[in-house]
């Protein structure tokens, strides 16, 4: 929890709104396990981000399985210093559940708050994606679907 008081919340003068709704990728390959094919699926470019900066990111995708196995898809959020960069400051932990055949379709959701440690001139909001299934077989993917994405960042300046 980041606890902002009444002195700290003087400091900040400005918002910033940076928004995309374009996914990147349109399916995101599977892999065994034994590694992980990690692929940028939205990024949104932030600039002059100083030490105490806020930075409010908030995220939505769908993605259907349409491979006929049980599957992990997860994610995490990173400042990089490339739209495609997959590390870098790990903003938020990575997360993920299960999608089986009689669900087929699920909805990713981020809402994180973070308070900047560093002076970044020109970063990029990252959300990574990945997936894995022990049923794999080559040329499995999990569709990213078009028009259900978004990803804001809220950048809070002092």
């Amino acid at each position: 929890m980041i606890d902002i008081d009444s002195y700290e919340q003087n400091k900040y003068t400005a918002i910033e709104l940076n928004q995309t709704v374009e996914n990147r990728i349109a399916n995101v390959s599977l892999t065994d396990g034994s590694y992980y094919n990690f692929q940028v699926l939205m990024s949104v470019k932030v600039q002059n981000i100083k030490s105490g900066d806020l930075l409010v990111v908030t995220s939505e995708y769908e993605v259907t399985n349409n491979t006929g196995v049980n599957l992990q898809t997860s994610f995490y959020v990173v400042i990089g210093d490339k739209p495609d960069s997959i590390e870098g400051v790990r903003i938020d932990a990575a997360k993920g559940y299960n999608i089986d055949q009689m669900m087929h379709h699920g909805t990713h959701t981020i809402a994180k708050i973070y308070k900047c440690t560093s002076d970044i001139s020109e970063g990029y909001i990252n959300v990574v994606v990945y997936s894995v299934s022990s049923a794999y077989r080559p040329g499995m993917s999990l569709i990213m679907e078009k028009g259900y994405s978004h990803l804001d960042v809220l950048h809070i300046k002092q």
